[in-house]
């Protein structure tokens, strides 16, 4: 057995009744005002059809055909009768039929398109976006329902603002920038909603083929994963500074050990010397080694104590310049010759090769000097046996370079940063093979920075020796730099 729902009886309802009405009227007007009944009963197939659907329609039609051939025509007198009351029953049906499956149809077509456009509705109004189309002006021709999610404007609200940029704010695109570049993605934007709370949103913007020039806008809050990832990156940053903090105090803590290390060593010696001395048991020869030993040893320690208060001041930026307009050949010499001895223990090659035609600079002659002696002294230090070193100078305009190269044991690639900085040495075993306190590339680099210069270290690799590189600025007229007698 067939089972109708009631929305479905009341389908064939309308039918019923429509037609139940033409039938009613008809009998009540007569045929002196309706001569031809057909026309209120092709109205109820329409209606039928139209609210009824394509079956009810049909119901309509044959219970129109029905009730119109059985009480609305006349007795058939004759053949010609019969068939012109057969033809308008054929033409009715002609006529009703398609406008019943038309109706049906045209009917089926706009509740689906409502039903589609609810359905559109709907989920645009459950997504956390807010989605606007535009004409190309930017002009609002459609605002999605649920745009206060982020601007907290309601769609009226939203459609008085009258242009996209008024809601976004003024300048930030142009939508004739998608006639090139088709479709932007991902712009973080700033926006105040109503209540005037700061909120990011990240916006797509791109041409639809819906209307010549639409523009579709889609806008997604993004404020709480800015402040998470804000977060993510504060913390990350908190992390590094004591990460960092960590190793500068763990530098300086093996810096003192270096320090305390370095200077116990020479007064060390100091104090044994002097106890034997005391003693009057040495003999002449032995007395003058002493005597030689005990001067040794306190000139390195004074060298140890002058690098750091040359250290402490810089930083407390007390360091005095005696600046004058020199040339660089003489400093560069003296500074050979002072560690030449050095050199000559460990059977060290210094090459010397000055450019005469290098200009001059203006700066300290002596802290100049102890800039050249620090990086031979460090390229002796780190150079082995029967090695070579080669000091350059040259003019690079407008600069004057000095360069100090070497055959030594080279930098690491993960040291080369760090090969200036204070408390950093490639080293830090107790069984170090090199002594000092790290403090002289240090001291090198603070103090041609101080003479508007750059210093620059370079090596290919341990083993492969380095290249240590000053450049200084050439001098002003003699009477300008003169005049600046002094720099601190």
């Amino acid at each position: 057995m067939w089972k109708f729902s009631r929305l479905q009886l009341s389908r064939y309802g309308i039918a019923v009744v429509a037609v139940a009405s033409a039938f009613a009227v008809t009998l009540l007007l007569g045929t002196t005002y309706l001569p031809h009944p057909n026309g209120l009963f092709l109205v109820a197939v329409l209606i039928g059809s139209w609210y009824g659907g394509l079956r009810p329609g049909l119901l309509a039609l044959v219970l129109s055909v029905l009730s119109i051939s059985l009480f609305f025509l006349p007795h058939v007198s004759s053949f010609a009768v019969g068939l012109a009351d057969t033809l308008r029953i054929g033409l009715f049906t002609a006529v009703a039929a398609p406008i019943s499956v038309i109706s049906s149809a045209r009917r089926r077509a706009e509740n689906a398109l409502r039903e589609s456009e609810e359905l559109h509705r709907i989920t645009l109004s459950n997504i956390s976006d807010a989605v606007f189309l535009t004409d190309g002006k930017g002009d609002f021709t459609y605002v999605c329902p649920n745009a206060n999610v982020i601007f907290g404007y309601s769609e009226p609200e939203v459609l008085a603002f009258g242009n996209i940029s008024k809601l976004l704010g003024e300048g930030w695109f142009d939508p004739r920038q998608l006639e090139t570049v088709g479709e932007i993605t991902n712009i973080e934007r700033e926006v105040t909603d109503k209540a005037g709370v700061r909120r990011v949103a990240l916006v797509n913007v791109k041409r639809v083929a819906i209307k010549d020039g639409t523009v579709l806008y889609t806008c997604r809050e993004i404020t709480q994963r800015k402040e998470a990832e804000e977060e993510h990156a504060q913390r990350i940053r908190e992390q590094a500074a004591r990460a960092e903090a960590e190793a500068a105090n763990r530098a300086k803590d093996e810096f003192l050990a270096v320090v305390s290390h370095e200077l116990r060593s020479p007064l060390t010696a100091m104090l044994g010397w002097a106890r034997l001395l005391r003693s009057g048991k040495l003999d002449e020869a032995s007395s003058a080694h002493a005597v030689e030993i005990i001067e040794r040893s306190a000139k390195s320690q004074e060298r140890l104590i002058e690098d750091l208060l040359d250290v402490s001041r810089i930083a407390a930026g007390k360091l005095r310049l005696d600046v004058r307009t020199i040339d660089l050949a003489p400093v560069i010499n003296a500074a050979v010759e002072d560690v030449t001895l050095l050199a000559e223990a460990k059977a060290i090659q210094i090459k010397v090769n000055l450019d005469p035609s290098a200009g001059r600079v203006s700066g300290d002659p002596a802290r100049l000097a102890q800039v050249v002696r620090n990086l031979l002294s460090n390229a002796v230090k780190f150079t082995p046996q029967g090695g070579r070193i080669e000091v350059r100078l040259a003019q690079s305009d407008p600069n004057v370079s000095i360069t100090v190269s070497d055959t030594g044991k080279g930098i690491k690639a993960e040291f080369l940063p760090y090969v200036f900085e204070r408390y950093h040495q490639e080293d830090r075993s107790g069984a170090r093979t090199h002594k000092g306190l790290g403090l002289g590339l240090n001291i090198v680099r603070r103090l041609v920075e101080l003479h508007g210069g750059t210093a620059q270290a370079d090596s290919p690799g341990e083993g492969q020796g380095a290249t240590f590189t000053i450049t200084l600025p050439q001098a002003e007229a003699a009477p300008q730099a003169e005049a600046r007698a002094t720099r601190y």
